[in-house]
């Protein structure tokens, strides 16, 4: 937390850069935005939050920044069957600019792989989601770190399919 927080002060694009969170509902995650909201200057222009699951976590995070006086857009990162069942929910959820999808955790809680036309059919469900809520879906990372020809393959399936915008893994 403090080395974001220092490599963000140093940073001259500081405010264009989005923050991933540890999961807002956990001890670290409260820690994560109360050392945020505490930064003088603001150090970022949005959050990413992780098991993004129900639209009153998201309210629960609107509330806390737009009380510290930072109010920031969010973008819900959707990697768990709770999530994916409750996307157009959290989709239309008090400063939520994007929902981002996180097929490798979400893989890893169901047991199963989401590639190819498993990926597409969430990929298509979160895409249905955010535009009925009028906001972006940006596409998850890639699972083929070493092959930037698989990379820009999966990037242009999930453009194909809506996605304005794709995670990096980190």
């Amino acid at each position: 937390r403090t080395a974001v927080l220092e490599r963000l002060a140093a940073e001259p694009q500081a405010g264009r850069i989005l923050v991933r969170l540890n999961a807002p509902a956990t001890p670290a995650g409260l820690a994560d935005l109360a050392a945020l909201t505490a930064a003088e200057p603001p150090l970022c222009a949005g959050l990413i939050l992780p098991k993004a699951e129900s639209p009153g976590v998201i309210a629960a995070v609107t509330a806390a920044l737009t009380a510290a006086g930072r109010p920031l857009p969010l973008a819900p990162l959707i990697e768990s069957g709770a999530g994916l069942r409750r996307a157009a929910e959290i989709a239309k959820a008090p400063s939520v600019i994007a929902l981002a999808l996180g097929p490798l955790d979400l893989g890893a809680e169901l047991g199963v792989r989401i590639e190819g036309q498993a990926l597409d059919a969430v990929r298509l469900a979160l895409r249905l989601a955010a535009a009925e809520a009028g906001v972006q879906l940006w596409d998850g990372p890639s699972g083929e770190l070493d092959d930037m020809e698989a990379v820009a393959r999966d990037a242009a399936a999930g453009a194909a399919l809506g996605c304005a915008g794709k995670l990096c893994i980190h």
